[in-house]
């Protein structure tokens, strides 16, 4: 589910719900009306009016603290919630919080990498190719209709990396199959950058250089705001791989990736 399905779910929600309080609000007034109106009978009168009252007055007191107090509640348990996991992290792993670490995942969903992507977002790719791109980059031309750039690196398929790469990824990964593979990912990528409708915001550049780590910086404003990185090992990092979770902090890694990522751009022409 995308961003844009989440927002439409909330917005479906919210209106269920003021509906069903504005039912519940005309049913308790009908039943104060009743009471004062037709019956006079005790204990029916009473009984009526209490549950009238009750009724009324309990939604707009609901209402009322929904749309008041219960954000600011929320948003001071949030952060008082995202200390305590800043402090606990901190604990069990030595100045996590001031690096920016926020934790593993399993493995990194392409599709909501590129889904999570805002209007003048920008995406900073470093990695040698990702197999099985077919299944994401419908994602990925979508964020960049919708206004996010890219600036993606793929390695030289004809560089002596390349073959050192392949020589440590399983047997199916044979010299010639990630050569093969690297080229029709690079030809696939600029492809889409040539579309006119994508054309500027999408740059596809290839290095011989050592790669480092894979990582997926995304930049609000030019400054980083959260990344991915992983490492080069046994396996093929796009595929069922353990990624690592950055977030910005004023000395954090993220900094120090962003730098890396931005100074071999530069040095790489094409």
């Amino acid at each position: 589910m995308n961003r844009n399905d989440e927002l439409s779910n909330k917005r479906l929600n919210i209106l269920l719900i003021s509906f069903l309080m504005i039912i519940i609000f005309l049913v308790g007034f009908i039943l104060i009306f009743i009471s004062d109106a037709y019956v006079n009978s005790e204990p029916w009168r009473t009984l009526l009016n209490i549950l009238g009252g009750f009724m009324s007055i309990s939604v707009a007191a609901s209402y009322l603290y929904e749309i008041t107090i219960k954000r600011i509640d929320d948003l001071k348990r949030r952060r008082e919630l995202a200390e305590v996991v800043k402090e606990c992290t901190n604990q069990t792993i030595s100045n996590s919080h001031s690096y920016g670490f926020v934790g593993f995942n399993n493995k990194l969903d392409f599709k909501n990498l590129f889904d999570r992507l805002d209007n003048n977002d920008e995406l900073l790719w470093l990695d040698t190719y990702a197999p099985g791109h077919q299944h994401w980059i419908s994602n990925m031309e979508n964020a960049l209709l919708n206004g996010a750039y890219i600036k993606m690196f793929v390695i030289n398929w004809q560089c002596d990396n390349t073959m050192h790469r392949a020589d440590e990824l399983p047997e199916r990964y044979s010299r010639n199959t990630v050569k093969r593979e690297v080229e029709i990912f690079y030809n696939e990528m600029v492809a889409l950058a040539s579309k006119p409708s994508i054309m500027g915001k999408l740059e596809v550049k290839l290095y011989k250089d050592l790669p480092g780590i894979p990582m997926y910086i995304v930049v609000q404003n030019t400054v980083p705001q959260y990344a991915y990185t992983s490492y080069f090992l046994t396996q093929a990092t796009g595929i069922n791989f353990p990624h690592l979770k950055w977030e910005y902090t004023q000395s954090g890694m993220i900094n120090h990736l962003y730098d890396h990522f931005m100074a071999k751009w530069k040095n790489n022409s094409k």
